[in-house]
């Protein structure tokens, strides 16, 4: 049911892009000078449900044909190939992936995770990938119904220990991505064995860049005294960043930004 869910609501944009350009110009060559427009309709209606069925049958099995990936400009990389959903996630896998990962980003950047919904040319890209990462925790609303889809999909927030109920936004506290960083060097090497070292020695660099990061914010923050240390923010996305450095927030929204 699931599949079904997730496929259907996608039929009527790829068919409309992939199929018609397809076969609408052929059909009409061949057949113009022969029969009349009503053969022509039935001809072609026969035509697209059998491709109809062939691809449903091609879907069921989680692949799609070879074509339709070339259509939507997805060719297979050598290395392997990341889709992230949101620009931070993005970020964290070329750190970890470095030379070894060809890393492409769902979600350009100001665009609203929480609301977003994924285009047939995004299934694409997410069904062309080696491992698809999402952050979870409802942090990109119902398009995480199709990335749990993804037998090699990776929830980047089922590496971190100390999550606050319900609140997605868990980069804001760097020792939280620093956990996010390690799980996902294992997992990269889980998925891609022969760079394990290299997912391995990216992840000793990065940790380092985050740990002077913390410091950083850390010492900024020690130079305000306590009490004055409040931030009023439209979109209550701060707790982490709260509980870390020892700030008060004071948020006008709630954890998603629809209520605003």
């Amino acid at each position: 049911m699931k599949e079904i869910f997730i496929y259907s609501n996608l039929y009527s944009n790829i068919f409309s892009k992939f199929f018609s350009n397809i076969f609408s110009n052929t059909f009409s060559k061949i057949f113009s000078n022969t029969f009349s427009k009503t053969v022509i309709t039935t001809v072609n209606l026969i035509v697209i449900l059998l491709l109809v069925l062939t691809f449903l049958l091609t879907c069921s099995s989680k692949k799609y044909p070879n074509e339709l990936f070339e259509f939507f400009g997805e060719t297979k990389s050598e290395k392997l190939t990341i889709v992230a959903t949101t620009t931070m996630l993005a970020d964290l896998a070329r750190e970890i992936g470095g030379e070894a990962a060809e890393v492409k980003a769902l979600m350009r950047a100001g665009v609203n995770p929480h609301t977003y919904k994924a285009s047939a040319r995004d299934v694409i890209k997410l069904e062309a990938a080696d491992v698809v990462l999402y952050n979870g925790i409802h942090l990109e609303g119902k398009t995480s119904e199709i990335l749990e889809y993804f037998d090699n999909s990776i929830k980047i927030s089922d590496g971190i220990t100390n999550i606050i109920h319900n609140d997605p936004h868990i980069w804001f506290d760097v020792a939280n991505w620093k956990e996010a960083a390690r799980y996902l060097a294992l997992k990269l090497s889980e998925a891609d064995p022969k760079n394990a070292n290299i997912y391995g020695q990216n992840l000793l660099n990065y940790l380092r860049d985050l740990n002077e990061l913390d410091d950083y914010i850390k010492n900024l923050s020690n130079q305000i005294p306590k009490k004055q240390r409040v931030l009023i923010t439209a979109h209550d996305a701060f707790a982490y960043f709260a509980r870390a450095y020892g700030w008060q927030v004071r948020g006008l929204a709630g954890l998603s930004a629809e209520s605003e």
